[in-house]
């Protein structure tokens, strides 16, 4: 009834629509193809930009850029009241462990690895401070007022100033396995820990779902896409995402010298000030070359 009636009063959430794409020289009108098209094009984008990088699968010493931490993390066990809580705090009613559906035990997983790895991180200290995106207490304000209070004291001490800006393509999906292994060995997560990661990061697979009203009948149509491998990726949506991601680039700032950075997230900010033009530009030059060793390294791309 209540569809009905936002329908006759013009309702745009209850609109029905064709949904139509142009593809070449022809028009697609079956949902299901059109989302069959949408997924492959945003897999097989990712699967682009690796093969235009050619150092994706190119194994690099990370030792050297990499502060070791000599300290071991240890998975605790899970006790009742830890699980029970998480499982109270997740959406949707939930009646009892035996009820609980697949996505849900999945994020009940990844709560309980992502409190033990992020205590670990916090409590040594591992987090490059710069990075200011995903942390608890640092809000993408701090990360603003940070980057302009430095350029204030620049200008203030008469320095000139030259901000760079980087937004990388794909951030998250593009992440090379072998590297964030690497990286989780060297800042601790070590031996049982690194297999359960080891494990966790393939066979991620993607799916395109849309809901469309049928104007005659007034029900809803649900399609969804075939799923697809995503093969080097972090899994999207998961709470372990962004902690992975900032332990990723954790070490940019050790290549980056002669420069004050902010990171909130992908997004890095690079401060670079001096005195005299000539230094500048020779600093810039200089940065330049910098930046671009890291992201080979990382099978990173702009």
């Amino acid at each position: 009834m209540w569809q009905l009636i936002n329908t006759e009063i013009g309702n745009p959430r209850y609109k029905s629509c064709n949904i139509k794409v142009r593809n070449g020289s022809g028009i697609i009108l079956n949902p299901q193809r059109v989302l069959e098209m949408f997924n492959s094009y945003f897999v097989e984008t990712v699967e682009d930009l690796k093969t235009r990088n050619k150092s994706y699968n190119v194994k690099h010493s990370l030792s050297h850029s990499i502060e070791y931490n000599q300290n071991n993390s240890f998975v605790l066990p899970a006790t009742d009241c830890e699980a029970e809580c998480i499982i109270n705090s997740l959406k949707g009613p939930l009646a009892g462990y035996d009820e609980i559906p697949e996505s849900s035990f999945s994020k009940l997983l990844d709560r309980l690895m992502y409190n033990r790895l992020s205590s670990f991180l916090e409590k040594y200290n591992i987090v490059t401070k710069e990075q200011l995106g995903f942390r608890n207490g640092k809000l993408n304000e701090i990360a603003s007022q940070t980057f302009i209070e430095c350029i204030q004291e620049a200008l203030d001490e008469q320095l000139h100033v030259v901000g760079i800006f980087l937004d990388l393509t794909k951030a998250y999906d593009v992440l090379n396995h072998h590297v964030l292994l690497d990286k989780l060995e060297s800042y601790g997560a070590r031996g049982t820990l690194n297999l359960w990661f080891k494990s966790y990061l393939p066979h991620c697979t993607q799916f395109i779902e849309i809901t469309k009203l049928d104007h005659n009948s007034f029900t809803r149509n649900r399609y969804l896409s075939t799923p697809r491998e995503l093969p080097y990726c972090v899994p999207q949506g998961s709470i372990m995402l962004p902690v992975l991601y900032i332990l990723y680039i954790n070490d940019l700032p050790r290549h980056v010298q002669e420069a004050k950075m902010v990171l909130y997230a992908d997004d890095t900010n690079i401060l670079i000030v001096d005195k005299d033009e000539v230094e500048l530009k020779l600093k810039i030059a200089s940065l330049e070359k910098q930046r671009y060793r890291f992201l080979t390294m990382n099978s990173l791309l702009i």
